[in-house]
């Protein structure tokens, strides 16, 4: 059986044509591995397990944010019920997504697992955010993020460009889709504990955002602090103000420095509960690049749950 599985999403058009060129790479160093196609949701999850029940000792993730969410979701399920998990590990060249921004990472992936047929490759042990939601017939859903989650206006963005092919998914056709809508967004207006401590009620807001790792939108730097190895969360509470406040906002935004703007609160914790101040209104949740259910959600870290070799 093969020791190395790719879990490969070529929807992406840069990951389809690429990925023939890059497996001929591959097997320049080695032919002991396998490799599985993303056909849609949740595939890669399945793939995941599929891979573990194979004798798989480590996965490759070759595709976006939201591909490495289901492995991830996959594997973190199998070590609840005492399953031997394999290693997991991006590819760089061909990671499509924030999170590769945020694990110090080589480069090139023929020089990691050179060093990793060697046994020479680092080992470490991630955080994951768990975040319970509601789905779309009103029930519970629980599953874990790698990146970061967020509500409101940032769900908007997602569904966007997420649904619409014309967009590409870059930090320049972000910032338009903002300059787009904010002017005519609806508020929700939530409740936000963090750490059982109530921060807000019927506060109105922009979007708010759970950080894990330091890079969202595209490659936005919108969170320095954040680490996906300390153990906490930082969150982004983006308050109701004018909308050329919003769009002024965008230059900071770019820079790094959004959370200098005064409508930006910066919370810290581990754990979050975020509900509709009025229950009838639907909104929608967000998290590692897809949107999934509405709120109210419920969020808390899980500290080194994620074996990742680099």
């Amino acid at each position: 059986m093969s020791k190395i599985h790719f879990i490969v999403n070529p929807q992406r058009q840069s990951i389809g044509l690429r990925w023939p060129y890059e497996e001929q790479k591959i097997r320049n160093l080695t032919n002991d591995f396998q490799v599985h196609i993303v056909r849609g949701r949740y595939h890669a999850e399945i793939l995941a397990r599929q891979a573990m029940e194979e004798g798989a000792e480590l996965i490759v993730s070759v595709g976006g944010d939201s591909t490495l969410s289901e492995i991830a979701n996959g594997l973190y399920r199998a070590s609840l019920g005492g399953k031997k998990v394999p290693l997991l590990t991006l590819y760089p060249e061909l990671h499509a997504g924030d999170t590769i921004r945020s694990l110090p990472l080589r480069a090139n992936f023929a020089e990691f697992l050179a060093d990793y047929l060697r046994g020479e490759a680092l080992r470490d042990s991630l955080d994951l955010g768990e975040i319970e939601f509601t789905g779309d017939y009103g029930q519970r859903i629980r599953r874990v993020f790698v990146n970061c989650a967020g509500f409101g206006f940032s769900s908007t963005i997602v569904e966007r460009l997420s649904h619409n092919f014309r967009y590409a998914r870059t930090k320049w056709n972000f910032i338009r889709l903002i300059a787009r809508l904010v002017p005519f967004y609806k508020h929700p207006i939530v409740n936000v504990s963090v750490d059982g401590q109530k921060q807000y009620m019927s506060q109105p807001m922009l979007t708010g955002l759970i950080h894990n790792g330091r890079y969202a939108a595209h490659g936005l730097d919108l969170s320095e602090q954040s680490s996906l190895f300390d153990g906490k969360f930082e969150m982004s509470f983006i308050l109701k103000t004018f909308s050329y406040r919003y769009l002024l906002g965008i230059f900071p935004l770019f820079a790094g420095l959004l959370h200098k703007a005064s409508f930006v609160k910066r919370i810290q914790g581990r754990e979050v509960e975020i509900g509709p101040a009025v229950p009838q209104r639907k909104i929608r949740v967000d998290f590692d690049g897809d949107c999934w259910g509405f709120l109210p959600l419920k969020v808390r870290v899980l500290e080194k749950a994620l074996s990742v070799v680099r």
